[in-house]
Parts: C-alpha cells; structure tokens; sequence
C-alpha cells in the first residue's frame, strides 16, 4: 500500500518519534506530499492511517460529493464527516465487504478469528462488524460503544444505536463498566 501510494500518488509515508509528533497519531503534508506517522501507533493502526490516506486521495471527489449532500453547515463537521469516511473506507479495503462477511459467518462472528485472518486489531475487526447492513447480505446487527470508567462515551458505532440515557451522562454503575474490572474479557 506504501509502494502503491508513492507510485501512484507520490505520497510518502514516514514513522516519525513520539517526541516529534507528541499530539498526532498522523498529518499529511500536501506540500511535501509526506504521510507522517507517530510510533506510537500500533502496526494495525499504521496500516489503517495508509490505507485511510489511499483511499481519502483515490476518491476525493466521491468523498466531497457525498459530504456536500450531508448539507453540513461547519468546516468542523465536514472535517469530521471526511475523517469518518475516510475510516469506513480503509476498513473496507482492509477488509471487504463479501469475503470479511462471509469469513465473519463461517467464524461464527469470532472476533479473534477475524482480526487474525485480515490481519488487523481487535477494535478494527469489531468496528467493520458493525457495518454487515449491505441489503441482502446483511450481518448481525451490532454496535460498538466505548467509554472510560466514569461514563464518559468516546464513540459508538453500529446500525442499530444503542440504548442512551434521556438525561444526562452514563452512568459507571451500568453492567458494561464492568468490562474494566476484567481487562481483555468480551462481555456479551
């Protein structure tokens, strides 16, 4: 994917130290025509930021028309609603759509299964579950919901939504805090 951006594109990707990068996990240089990465991203989470810039730059238009028809009204939305597309769309190529759902059937939806045959982590297997919603091919309908220890929601992905307080924040007392107690465990 490197070789393929540096042909095609003439992007190069380069590692650079935390100490360099102490606040990005990545930033694409448009002058220099350089994708920086910090070391600190896991291995999963470098391919994940190349394959994100391959597919940002090979389908900028479609990326821009379908953000223009979001009709949304801030740079800040629209920065985020590219970031967003630009990760559904490496999960994609990381992973796509008929042979991860059909590998994800045959695995009976095991996580470990699938992050070791596509060979990406554990958060990027449970994410691209969450998008199985193709008509006719659909997958299980999951989400994925991650917080920290005080309630604070980080993000959540999933077709399906997941059940929100009306009022408020959540609560650390909610059975899914337990998942702290025991790291490395899947509740269902």
């Amino acid at each position: 994917l490197k070789a393929w951006l540096k042909r095609e594109y003439g992007i190069v990707v380069k590692v650079l130290p935390v100490a360099t990068m102490p606040n990005w996990r990545r930033r694409y240089d448009r002058h220099s025509q350089r994708l920086f990465l910090s070391e600190r991203l896991s291995p999963f989470d470098q391919l994940r930021e190349v394959a994100m810039e391959a597919c940002l730059v090979r389908m900028t238009v479609a990326v821009a028309s379908e953000i223009q028809a979001l009709k949304l009204t801030t740079d800040e939305a629209r920065r985020l609603a590219r970031f967003e597309l630009g990760r559904y769309a490496a999960h994609a190529l990381m992973m796509p759509y008929q042979s991860f759902h059909a590998a994800a059937t045959r695995a009976r939806y095991d996580i470990d299964v699938l992050r070791s045959r596509f060979g990406v982590s554990f958060e990027q297997a449970a994410n691209r579950l969450t998008t199985l919603q193709r008509p006719g091919t659909p997958g299980v309908p999951f989400f994925m919901l991650e917080v920290d220890n005080a309630g604070n929601r980080f993000r959540k992905a999933g077709s399906q939504g997941f059940p929100q307080s009306r009022f408020g924040g959540g609560c650390p007392k909610l059975p899914v805090h337990a998942a702290f107690t025991q790291p490395g465990q899947i509740f269902v």
